[in-house]
């Protein structure tokens, strides 16, 4: 099949944390199962641009790729060139595969289909949630929601990457058609980066691009209220340079944390392979592409109900799912360290559960199924 994929943001672009690298993981497999992959995208990188050469066709990691300079550097991304080309070439492509939603590129993206009279598939990628609508440019989404985005999301295909977000989908929407529901593909490492070392101090970790949504802050007073506890915090990720500012602020108190900015590659599966827990206790999580990573490692995981992933999480027993609640969290990691055995446990089951499950061959396999379903 010829596959047009439309992203605000494409590799090297890893500011944006997971999507970047799923949205990459699944391209590279549709390449290498025979399919013809073009990426146009724009060459954002947060507040810088990405040094690729704009408006020329290259190959990243196999994926033909075309990034193209936005105008706009914020979070909208206007990016006209990009919307210029999909108009011109919309209708020589089997699939149109959308990424993301709430920017200058997808729902523009998205109106230049519903003209052509071309049916694409959007992995909105969490961003159409009870919680985006309650955060940032409120009444601006609100407005473009009702006026066009409805309209737009429910006559296109739907993929959510867990069932957590297809019920935000139906919700938000008032949808009662089928949504395709994939996990991510992932690219994991085949081996354990680090070999464990059980220590006495509880070696907590961190990892994930740093937004008031992930809640960082209530790992923070969880902390603060648990001296007796010899802890301490990797923390991996960057984020608005004002919002990371606050946060280091507000754990002053606390001199066990480590701050170690974006890693990627054997460094940060090196230190998720060390810790004795992931931490995240996100408001709102489509997926979670950093809890596979983790367990990947063996590294058992406490996230909230919130994240996408807990379904994998609670079926296997790999880890524990709470409320985003302060108490119950300070608790749970008072259990945890009392009852080490239990990382143990996982730890020794975790690889093998990923291993099992997150084969990208197999995968894939998936979404080809998706795309010929949705071309009938």
């Amino acid at each position: 099949m010829k596959i047009l994929c439309i992203a605000p943001g494409y590799k090297p672009a890893y500011v944006y944390g997971g999507p970047t690298r799923s949205i990459a993981a699944l391209n590279e497999a549709l390449v290498y199962t025979g399919n013809d992959v073009t990426v146009i995208t724009s060459n954002a990188n947060g507040p810088v641009d990405l040094k690729e050469s704009t408006g020329v066709e290259m190959k990243v990691d196999g994926v033909k790729v075309t990034y193209f300079n936005r105008w706009t550097k914020d979070h909208s991304n206007f990016t006209p060139a990009l919307l210029l080309r999909l108009n011109a070439v919309a209708a020589d492509f089997d699939i149109i595969h959308i990424h993301s939603w709430w920017n200058a590129i997808a729902i523009p993206a998205a109106f230049i289909c519903w003209m052509k009279g071309i049916k694409p598939i959007i992995s909105p990628r969490g961003s159409v949630t009870s919680y985006t609508f309650s955060y940032r440019n409120i009444l601006f989404k609100r407005i473009i929601h009702a006026l066009i985005g409805r309209t737009l999301l429910k006559y296109s295909s739907l993929h959510a990457t867990s069932t957590e977000e297809d019920g935000e989908l139906r919700s938000q929407l008032d949808l009662h058609s089928a949504v395709y529901i994939l996990p991510n593909i992932l690219n994991l490492p085949v081996r354990l980066l680090t070999p464990y070392r059980s220590l006495e101090e509880f070696k907590l970790i961190f990892l994930s691009r740093i937004d008031p949504k992930k809640n960082l802050e209530l790992i923070f007073s969880v902390l603060k209220s648990l001296p007796h506890i010899p802890f301490s915090l990797v923390i991996i990720g960057d984020g608005d340079e004002g919002y990371v500012t606050q946060l280091k602020a507000i754990s002053k108190g606390l001199p066990r944390i480590v701050w170690k900015g974006n890693l990627d590659g054997d460094e940060k599966f090196s230190l998720l392979a060390e810790a004795d827990l992931f931490l995240l206790p996100s408001y709102s999580e489509n997926y979670g592409n950093v809890i596979f990573e983790a367990l990947s490692q063996g590294t058992p995981v406490l996230i909230s109900n919130r994240v996408g992933a807990k379904d994998y999480v609670e079926q296997n027993q790999l880890g524990w799912v709470l409320d985003v609640n302060e108490q119950d969290w300070k608790q749970m990691l008072i259990d945890i360290w009392m009852n080490k055995e239990q990382l143990l446990d996982i730890r020794r089951r975790a690889p093998i559960c990923i291993e099992r499950d997150f084969n990208p061959d197999e995968q894939v396999k998936a979404y080809i199924k998706m795309y010929k379903d949705h071309v009938g």
